[in-house]
């Protein structure tokens, strides 16, 4: 829906002018800009607080093997 929106916005503005297509590239440079400053901020706050918070599950230790394939296991409904 967004991007039918624009292409009608896209249709009204005229350019032709030099201003206006100015306008429009240092805008696409603006936001940009604006997406990677956003992500190396998110980015560095997730490397600082790496490693400082334990992760733990509760029940036990568990690996990966312990989660097998259901169709190998019975079901508690069924005769073994």
């Amino acid at each position: 829906m967004i991007i039918l929106g624009m292409m009608q916005v896209a249709k009204k503005v005229p350019f032709d002018d030099p201003n206006v297509l100015n306008g429009v590239r240092a805008m696409y440079v603006l936001s940009n800009v604006i997406i990677l400053s956003l992500y190396m901020y998110v980015s560095g706050q997730i490397t600082k607080k790496n490693g400082k918070q334990e992760n733990r599950m509760r029940g036990g230790r568990t690996t990966f093997a312990d989660f097998g394939n259901e169709w190998d296991r019975p079901h508690n409904n069924e005769v073994s």
